[in-house]
């Protein structure tokens, strides 16, 4: 298998695609957990 740079850049891509996803999935748990407070 050649090393191309394509494949590189899918996982850096992929990555920060998961990291935005737990930055927003944080940001909803606090949220609820704010709402809640305030119930």
């Amino acid at each position: 298998m050649k090393n191309n740079p394509f494949s590189d850049i899918n996982k850096n891509e992929k990555q920060s695609i998961r990291k935005t996803l737990l930055m927003q999935l944080k940001l909803m748990v606090i949220k609820q957990q704010s709402t809640t407070h305030l119930m």
